[in-house]
């Protein structure tokens, strides 16, 4: 399960990336543009934290529990 999270950090980030290297395009279509892919970006990386976190607590857990 815990390689699942792994899967899903490594798509994530890779989104991000992307978006990121994108946004230098969008940002010359206007700052409401820049704005949104910023927001955007920002979402991506709370997304990345939290699965981050699940993973990390996933990771405490014992077959006893």
């Amino acid at each position: 399960m815990v390689e699942d999270f792994d899967k899903a950090l490594s798509l994530v980030n890779e989104a991000a990336h992307v978006l990121e290297d994108a946004s230098v395009f969008v940002s010359a279509a206007g700052a409401l543009f820049a704005r949104q892919s910023a927001g955007v970006i920002g979402q991506l990386n709370e997304v990345y934290g939290e699965i981050q976190r699940i993973k990390h607590e996933l990771s405490e857990v014992s077959a006893d529990d």
